[in-house]
């Protein structure tokens, strides 16, 4: 049986994803690296933040003087590597003929998960699963 899938854009790079019930987990990325991508991108500005505090002003300055502390007791006198010159590479280009065109176009392909890449519903939600709230009663 195919199972019910989602439908929704990813935050960062806006490619249509795919997912099934069994893999959403309130998903807004397209994979890892999108995750991963904006998670560095949110940590940088949350350090740029901090560093521009007072707080952070006086960290950065304590931690860069005892770095300079440390690289004046660093003596070190090696000559320079000798590198070799860049070699150039072909570049090879694969075409793709017509016939492979047509059949990737003209094929009836079914959805699949982006994640787990099970075969899903054609019918797709736009939004979550909405769970009942369950009320909590306490018992005196």
């Amino acid at each position: 049986m195919k199972r019910s899938a989602r439908l929704y854009n990813c935050s960062r790079c806006h490619v249509q994803v795919t997912i099934c019930n069994h893999c959403d987990r309130g998903n807004i990325y397209c994979g890892d690296k999108c995750a991963q991508i904006a998670r560095q991108k949110s940590h940088a500005s949350a350090n740029k933040k901090y560093q521009s505090s007072r707080k952070g002003c006086f960290a950065n300055a304590r931690r860069q003087q005892n770095y300079r502390a440390r690289q004046k007791q660093k003596v070190t006198d090696q000559g320079s590597a000798n590198h070799s010159r860049d070699a150039l590479l072909e570049n090879e280009s694969k075409k793709v003929t017509d016939v492979v065109w047509q059949a990737i176009f003209h094929e009836k392909t079914s959805l699949h998960c982006h994640f787990c890449q099970c075969e899903c519903s054609d019918f797709l939600r736009l939004g979550f699963i909405r769970r009942p709230i369950r009320s909590r009663r306490y018992k005196p």
